[in-house]
């Protein structure tokens, strides 16, 4: 599978996309990456995906045994990449402190301990995504304990190391099937929480070279951790909390064998980004969860030159009935600031027969409901614009599921296109007047991260989607949930 990037990265809950069904996801026909938070499964032990997985090994012919998750959730292994992570981005609530052995996650019961951090790695081999995160020991918001920090990036270390060593000893489903394929990319999240020196600190940490133990253990494949790394992730969430005050004495020099600079401030999430990066090969992929916008995203591929980005704030704001509406580069048309997206709970769209041109034609379809209905539609009485703005408000203020459906269907589109604009500019080498322009253009609202409140277009729309969300009488979003 090729993925271009930079590109998205789709966000899910219990497997899949919010308000999509797996068809839905597959029937954007495209290569896409989408990531798939364990935490969501493991009230049930064995969890329903590592249960599936054993009885696919077990009866390779009634079940798919070579992408057992793939088929599990719905998705086209062909054109999608599955990366397992253990926490959701979508929750940023802290959890009780790692142990030396275990760590923590949240699944719909509430806060659960994952007593062995090898059942992580159990889990994690047995469902055989196309990748797998690493376990980082996330420090609590506000810790400041230099033995604190240097504990966790021992942890990081060390449980890279397991996880390395593990998939290189227990083949996942997939390499059982397929030998040839190989032990499982992962992505490591890197540690140093808010201080640069200790960023820097971990990546010279996993460039390090074997000991004599180690080097018995992996062979002569692997001189180093970083040789078993795929890709690195950057959790944006706990690089912006308090980061003005983190002390910042601590320079890290550049890199004289790459690109990166650092002339801003160190405590910005892309200068801790990059004091991670300055040690580490260019070439791996850089992924980022947690952007608040496309301005973070722009300023996150000129700055440190990301790989790829999630999409959670297009499919938050699809939550609170938004249709985005940005592109990149500008459109030379617009005059004046804009919003990035248009509120369909407000009054003025009531009317509005403006349409959302960038829902696949294919996902909007009529339901026959028995057979005398067959034959009595064609292709061609598909509105060929797509749904209106007002129809959107009418399915927004009567509680209608499929409002929230064909708005994340547009806003996907929105970021692929954005993501291709993005490709284009980088090509043409005019990136840098591009993102000028955008900033010119759009106002820079917030989904609202790190605890901070939405604004702009976002914070109006979250208000009226609260008020009709407590709206009382029939069709209570309450009595649905």
């Amino acid at each position: 599978i090729h993925i271009t990037t930079p590109g998205a990265l789709l966000l899910t809950s219990r497997g899949v996309v919010p308000h999509l069904s797996p068809d839905h996801t597959a029937g954007r026909n495209k290569a896409q990456s989408i990531d798939i938070p364990f935490e969501s499964f493991i009230e049930n032990l064995p969890p329903i995906p590592v249960s599936y997985a054993h009885a696919a090994h077990a009866q390779p012919g009634k079940y798919n045994a070579t992408t057992p998750l793939h088929s599990l959730l719905g998705y086209p292994a062909d054109r999608t990449i599955l990366s397992m992570c253990l926490r959701s981005l979508s929750d940023n609530a802290s959890l009780a402190p790692s142990g030396h052995t275990y760590t923590c996650a949240r699944c719909v019961r509430g806060m659960k301990k994952v007593m062995e951090v090898s059942a992580w790695t159990s889990y994690a081999l047995s469902c055989a995504p196309d990748i797998v995160y690493a376990l980082s020991d996330a420090l609590v918001p506000g810790t400041r304990s230099q033995k604190r920090v240097t504990k966790s990036l021992e942890r990081g270390a060390r449980w890279l190391n397991d996880l390395m060593y593990a998939a290189q000893c227990q083949p996942t489903v997939n390499q059982s099937t397929s030998p040839a394929t190989g032990p499982i990319p992962i992505l490591l999240p890197m540690a140093g929480s808010l201080v640069p020196a200790a960023r820097h600190a971990f990546a010279e940490q996993i460039l390090e070279p074997f000991d004599e133990r180690d080097s018995l253990r992996f062979g002569a494949k692997m001189n180093k951790l970083d040789d078993g790394v795929s890709g690195y992730v950057f959790e944006l969430n706990g690089m912006r909390e308090n980061s003005a005050e983190v002390d910042s004495t601590l320079p890290v020099p550049p890199s004289e064998e790459n690109a990166l600079h650092f002339g801003d401030a160190p405590t910005t999430p892309a200068s801790l980004m990059r004091a991670s990066l300055g040690p580490l090969p260019v070439q791996k992929p850089r992924y980022v969860r947690g952007v608040a916008g496309p301005h973070e995203i722009l300023r996150l591929v000129r700055d440190v030159g990301v790989d790829v980005v999630d999409a959670w704030f297009a499919q938050v704001a699809a939550n609170w009935g938004i249709e985005l509406d940005f592109s990149f580069p500008v459109d030379a048309s617009i005059t004046g600031k804009r919003d990035l997206g248009h509120n369909l709970y407000a009054k003025e769209y009531a009317e509005d027969m403006h349409a959302l041109s960038t829902v696949p034609k294919s996902e909007i379809v009529p339901l026959v409901h028995a057979q005398v209905d067959i034959g009595t539609w064609t292709e061609e009485a598909i509105e060929p614009e797509g749904p209106k703005r007002a129809y959107l408000h009418h399915l927004l203020h009567t509680h209608e599921m499929g409002a929230h459906a064909l708005l994340v269907l547009h806003n996907l589109e929105v970021v692929d296109q954005f993501m291709k604009g993005v490709r284009g500019a980088i090509a043409n080498n005019s990136f840098g007047s591009a993102l000028v322009d955008f900033e010119t253009a759009y106002r820079e609202d917030s989904i609202g991260v790190e605890g901070c409140e939405p604004s702009g277009v976002f914070a109006e729309a979250k208000r009226m989607w609260h008020e009709v969300d407590m709206a009382r009488g029939r069709g209570r979003l309450a009595r649905e949930r």
